[in-house]
Parts: structure tokens; C-alpha cells; sequence
């Protein structure tokens, strides 16, 4: 985790958050590309069936559970729900470092390397953050006390 904060942004709180989920991030794009293609009577048939295709892909990845993950992260970290669509660049230096450390435990690594990173936390996302420490699937060299 950095000590800085170096997230330079213009999408979403929450489209920012599920970067953590590159593959996702490359079949949203595609999706994004093709839909002009797809509407109205001239609508590409390849297009469209590529279209469908992506939305298959998206379903295999688990794309909803992922994005539910990802939402449910931001919220136990102070996000609140009706931000979620707020642009980054509009956040605070301490607000972008919770969306730093939100893609971080997203991308659920075998092994963390935190340096203070509490810093930017309230006291309600400091007890979350320790209690998911606690609690996940990996092991941990000792929680908070």
C-alpha cells in the first residue's frame, strides 16, 4: 500500500473499485465499445453476438457476486451506497486512500504488506478493517487488539 496517494482518476468511486478485477474491467470496455454497434434496425450481427458472448463471459467471471464484494468492501470502509457514483477526482486525499486500501483487499493476495494503514481511517473503519483482517481466509501474524 502506498504511503501517497498516487490514484489520479475520473471514473466512479465504484467502477474505480472493481479495477481490482482487471479481467472484468477488459470485458466492461468491450461491452461499452460494441453497444453503439447493437442498436436500432443496422445493428451488426457479429457485434450482437459478440455482445451476448461478453455477457456469457461476464456471468462465468461472476460479475455481480464480484461487483456485490466490491460494494459491500467500500461500504465497511465509510463509503456511503449514494457515492458510490461519485467521481474520484472529486474525493479527499483520505478518501482515495480508502478506495486504495479497498482495491488492495479486493484482489485478495496471499500476502499483505500494510505500513500504517489506518492512517486515513475513522474509528468505525478501523474496527471494520481489523475485524476483516481477523477474519479472512488467509492467515494473519496477529490481529488488532
Amino acid at each position: 500500500m502506498p504511503q501517497d496517494v498516487v490514484l489520479v482518476s475520473d471514473k466512479s468511486i465504484v467502477h474505480e473499485a472493481m479495477g481490482a478485477f482487471p479481467e472484468l474491467s477488459q470485458l466492461l470496455v468491450e461491452l461499452a465499445e460494441l453497444e453503439p454497434l447493437i442498436h436500432g434496425e443496422t445493428a451488426d450481427p457479429i457485434a450482437l453476438e459478440r455482445y451476448s458472448h461478453l455477457h456469457s463471459e461476464l456471468h462465468d467471471a461472476s460479475y455481480e457476486s464480484k461487483q456485490a464484494q466490491t460494494k459491500q468492501m467500500l461500504a465497511g470502509l465509510g463509503f456511503k451506497q449514494e457515492s458510490f457514483d461519485t467521481p474520484v477526482s472529486s474525493l479527499s486525499v483520505g478518501w482515495k486512500m480508502r478506495l486504495i486500501l479497498a482495491k488492495l483487499l479486493l484482489q485478495q493476495a496471499d500476502f499483505y504488506l500494510f505500513d500504517e494503514p489506518t492512517n486515513h481511517l475513522d474509528l468505525i473503519a478501523k474496527d471494520w478493517f481489523a475485524e476483516f483482517l481477523c477474519n479472512a481466509s488467509f492467515w494473519i501474524y496477529s490481529c488488532f487488539p
